[in-house]
């Protein structure tokens, strides 16, 4: 195997270390699409993660859609692969060009805040935004049910 195309279980570290063995790129970009460093974070191991993070030149190379491997971490509210990324020096801040979001903007709204905080760079939302979340969660509540039933 000198490529990725065998990998259908990024929880594998041992079919990972195969392929990085046999020369298979860390950074090189699957299908078009994302990096095995964004497969790792969004459906991988955290073991698998830290593996092609010992390897990978670009921590913050960004996917087709322009997430990078924190993005999905953080999406996924996966504080283990999010703080190794952070860890290696993925940048929080660092903006998509689609939408000018960031993953540390994005952690302020999960769980994962705290990893974020005092990171350079950081900027708390401001009294206004968080306003805004709340005003969005209480809509997201109320049309998924836990809200209770939507009534006009």
């Amino acid at each position: 195997m000198t490529d990725w195309q065998d990998i259908h279980d990024w929880t594998d570290p041992r079919a990972v270390r195969a392929a990085l063995a046999a020369g298979a790129d860390p950074d090189r970009i699957l299908g078009g699409h994302m990096a095995p460093l964004h497969s790792a974070a969004c459906s991988g191991s955290a073991e698998v993660l830290a593996e092609l993070l010992t390897v990978a030149r670009e921590v913050d190379q960004p996917d087709a859609a322009g997430r990078t491997a924190l993005w999905h971490a953080v999406r996924n509210w996966d504080r283990e692969k999010a703080s190794a990324l952070i860890a290696a020096g993925a940048d929080p801040w660092r903006r998509r060009e689609a939408d000018g979001r960031s993953p540390g903007e994005l952690a302020w709204w999960t769980p994962l805040a705290d990893l974020v905080a005092g990171a350079p760079g950081a900027r708390e939302p401001s009294p206004e935004e968080r306003a805004a979340q709340r005003a969005a969660d209480e809509l997201i509540a109320a049309f998924d049910g836990e809200g209770g039933e939507y009534q006009d």
